[in-house]
């Protein structure tokens, strides 16, 4: 069967003549074609030119009836472009506006024009379902330009759309939305300054307007329109020059990976000193997409993100807020950014964390930072980090002032140096199964071993009981044995606290 396509308005479908004064056809253009509910046929366009006004689709149809089951008759349906999951039910059809889209110059992204046709004949005439925002850059260097509106609307995605009376599309109703589009330069290009680009959109009125954010390689800026804005359909809007006045700054973008492959949310979007842009996952890479420079990791940001996998920091992030990672168990690697100055408490309490690398940078980090990482089992600090350290191969951070350890692993050891393990230290590393404290230890913090469930044996070297906080071994259950150098010393820390708590196990 071969159909007749002309557009059945002046402003539809495919692609702009060169002199973008009217649309017309492109070669190799193809539909789906239903007739009622029948499925659906790809039709291609056989015209030699690369652009023209009508099109002959030619294409089998699978099915072919005159009436429906309650007699009416059926009518022909087709969508541009063609994709195998359009659905037709006779009376209306079910599209997708992809939400990404490849960036043309002067013209449409590929194949984004939705457009739809119903025809009692071979005849059809096509009427376009979107609107478009038109749009050109001052900016040199620009990749991809993001849409959305400033009330979270939908912009893209699977929606259902029939005929009114008059034979002009309905407005969408949506079925599965998508909240920003993406125009992306082709590979290995950019944006042309000066010339048009089109993003395809679903019609509708954003109440307090859209914003357009604009990506080079290592810079981002952003324009909002705050004012009531309507796209109509098959209509565009235009901004020319639309980032003239934008200021272009340094992007920052956090990187991740996940567990299940799909984009995390943090705990709290609000817990950062930028605002969030996007949040995308694509060939295992996510990304969230700040507009400025982000500076701080907030208090709880991804607490709980179970599915969180690997993380990686801007390098303009100098802090990471308590809680922020609290409890995200499969977080397994994160880098840290070569700027970071703090790393405050139960930031990464409880995740999978395998290796810890503190850069130079670090001046603070607080306690239980990594507090319940079993499977933690390198620490490192950099030689030239003034505040900490991990000297003599210790695999663990040590506050160099104080001579203390305040973060190990179930790899750690002590330095012969060390005057005491802080608060903490080594709260739920239940891989931990042996230690020996050395004479030079002289205080021990509260907790600072408890639910250490692996260990079995404390060795002491020094004869005088160190001092030490309530609940040292608490929750040890595997704890058998806690070896002194003597008799006497057996003696001497039975008597006391809080190694008398202990008295049972404590042997020469």
């Amino acid at each position: 069967m071969t159909f007749t396509a002309s557009f059945g308005e002046v402003e539809t479908k495919s692609a702009l003549q060169s002199n973008q004064s009217s649309i017309w056809w492109s070669r190799n253009d193809d539909i789906c074609i239903y007739y009622g509910m029948s499925a659906g046929n790809r039709f291609v366009a056989t015209n030699d030119e690369d652009e023209f006004y009508y099109a002959y689709f030619t294409g089998q149809l699978t099915a072919f009836t005159g009436q429906d089951e309650h007699g009416n008759p059926n009518y022909f349906w087709a969508v541009y472009p063609h994709d195998s999951a359009v659905n037709c039910d006779g009376s209306s059809v079910t599209v997708t506006l992809p939400s990404q889209q490849t960036a043309k110059a002067g013209s449409f992204a590929n194949k984004t024009n939705l457009s739809i046709a119903k025809s009692s004949g071979l005849n059809l005439a096509f009427y376009n379902a979107c609107a478009w925002f038109r749009f050109s850059v001052t900016k040199q260097g620009v990749k991809s330009v993001v849409f959305r509106g400033n009330n979270n609307e939908d912009v893209a995605g699977c929606f259902n759309i029939s005929m009114d009376e008059t034979g002009k599309p309905t407005d969408p109703t949506i079925v599965t939305g998508e909240k920003e589009i993406i125009l992306t330069a082709p590979e290995g290009e950019s944006l042309e300054v000066g010339q048009l680009y089109y993003i395809t959109l679903l019609p509708g009125t954003f109440e307090h307007g859209f914003t357009a954010t604009f990506y080079t390689d290592n810079e981002i800026g952003s324009r909002s329109i705050d004012r009531s804005t309507t796209f109509v359909r098959r209509l565009y809007n235009t901004g020319l020059d639309f980032d003239k006045d934008v200021v272009y700054v340094e992007n920052s973008v956090i990187r991740y990976t996940s567990t299940d492959g799909e984009a995390v949310w943090p705990y709290d979007e609000f817990a950062f000193d930028a605002p969030i842009l996007s949040n995308k996952y694509i060939d295992g890479q996510g990304t969230i997409t700040f507009f400025g420079e982000l500076t701080n990791v907030g208090f709880e940001a991804f607490r709980t993100c179970r599915t969180l996998k690997t993380i990686s920091f801007p390098e303009t992030v100098t802090s990471i807020g308590g809680w922020s990672f609290f409890r995200c168990s499969s977080l397994e690697s994160v880098t840290f950014p070569q700027n970071l100055t703090s790393i405050d408490e139960c930031a990464f309490f409880g995740t999978d964390l395998r290796t810890v690398s503190i850069p130079a940078s670090v001046e603070n980090i607080a306690f239980r930072v990594f507090s319940y990482c079993s499977n933690l089992n390198s620490i490192s600090v950099a030689s030239d980090n003034h505040s900490y350290d991990s000297r003599d191969y210790s695999n663990a951070i040590i506050d160099t002032d104080d001579d203390a350890i305040i973060a190990g692993c179930k790899n750690s050891r002590f330095p012969d140096e060390i005057k005491e393990i802080s608060r903490y230290a080594f709260m739920g590393i239940t891989g931990l199964t042996s230690i020996t404290i050395p004479t030079s230890v002289d205080y021990i913090g509260e907790n600072a071993f408890f639910d250490c469930t692996g260990l079995t044996t404390a060795t002491f070297l020094n004869e005088t009981p160190p001092d030490g906080g309530p609940g040292v071994f608490n929750q040890c259950y595997s704890l058998q044995t806690i070896k002194v150098p003597s008799g006497q010393a057996v003696k001497d820390y039975k008597k006391k606290s809080p190694w008398k708590d202990y008295s049972g196990i404590i042997m020469r």
